[in-house]
């Protein structure tokens, strides 16, 4: 992958990190149970996964 497309990656990576923080930010707050509390956690973290990977690769560049 060359530069911008890690950096595009990246943002759109963000965006849907962003959007499923607010998303469960807003399940939260009607109690929509553990197990989508959890469902949602997972969801952030594997995003927060992929959003520092691309970070490092493109410092790596």
């Amino acid at each position: 992958m060359d530069k911008k497309q890690l950096e595009a990656e990246l943002s759109e990576k963000k965006k849907e990190l962003e959007a499923a923080r607010k998303h469960y930010n807003e399940e939260e707050d009607s109690k929509a149970g553990p197990y989508a509390e959890v469902e949602y956690k997972e969801e952030i973290r594997r995003l927060e996964i992929e959003v520092s990977s691309l970070e490092n690769k493109l410092k790596d560049l």
